[in-house]
């Protein structure tokens, strides 16, 4: 059995539990500025790399860049390690609160079982850090589009007719709606679900994996919000079904001082039965 950590604050831990699901919250909205930006940086070197003119290089990364603005991930952030003093410190409450560990098994058997248009998408994976890792995970997707291209012509007309949702500005509804009959749209689509799961070297330690799916910006649907400080943050709740053991480890932050015998109780009045609780080893205070 594999397990996959998520760091939060006590009183989210409280209401995952009290309520018997999680958030996959906007990721966009992350702590990571650059999160859902680096695709069409990657996409750029791989254009490079096959010596792609500079003007269709602009041309492809100026429709990722209009993908990023118009979808937005939802994601639930998981990490392989349940006690990482990082991750404490970033995620936690500055380490007052706690590490739930999920049963990875069970949250893979769950998206597949999940129903309804917004959870079309959902799916759990790996992020991937690195460049030579990022080029690779596209380079399929990247050679579809690119063939695309080819196929509607070098001319400038033909580029247009290739991307006219680009060219033209994408100014109004009824134009992206006539659009998406293209298929290089479709192609370029594809590139969606990636888009959340490419991050810097910089956050390699935290070796986090995302229940993550995508939403079109602005859409209704079984979308909520809720506050942050200074702004709202889109969310899609994903139930959890306590009687098959989704959690199977709890790990009590440095700072956390409930007493683990109390957070089992708490943990078996809400039905999640045959929990661990430990206390990190980490000695930060």
């Amino acid at each position: 059995m594999e397990t996959l950590f998520h760091y939060c604050p006590t009183s989210t831990f409280h209401s995952i539990i009290q309520n018997s699901s999680i958030w996959l919250s906007s990721l966009s909205l992350s702590n990571d500025r650059l999160e859902g930006r680096l695709i069409s940086k990657a996409l750029g070197k791989l254009a490079q790399r096959d010596d792609v003119t500079p003007d269709r290089i602009a041309q492809l990364e100026a429709e990722i860049r209009n993908i990023e603005d118009t979808y937005d991930g939802l994601g639930f952030c998981l990490s392989e390690d349940g006690d990482l003093l990082s991750q404490w410190r970033a995620y936690a409450a500055d380490a007052s609160g706690l590490s739930i560990g999920f049963d990875r098994g069970y949250l893979e058997r769950a998206v597949g079982d999940a129903e309804g248009p917004e959870y079309r998408h959902l799916a759990l994976d790996k992020v991937v850090y690195s460049e030579p890792e990022h080029l690779t995970l596209l380079e399929d997707m990247y050679q579809r589009v690119r063939g695309r291209y080819r196929e509607a012509g070098s001319s400038a007309a033909a580029e247009a007719d290739a991307a006219p949702w680009i060219a033209a500005g994408a100014a109004d509804d009824q134009g992206w709606m006539r659009d998406i009959a293209d298929p290089l749209y479709w192609e370029l689509f594809r590139f969606i679900p990636t888009l959340y799961l490419l991050k810097s070297a910089a956050f390699r330690e935290e070796r986090e994996w995302r229940l993550h799916t995508i939403r079109t910006r602005g859409i209704t649907g079984a979308y909520a919000h809720r506050p942050d400080r200074n702004r709202l943050v889109p969310y899609l709740k994903f139930l959890l079904a306590p009687e098959c053991q989704p959690i199977t480890t709890v790990v009590l932050g440095p700072k956390h001082t409930s007493d683990p015998i109390d957070v089992g109780a708490f943990l078996r009045t809400h039905g999640f039965n045959r929990v661990d609780v430990v206390r990190s080893e980490a000695s930060y205070q």
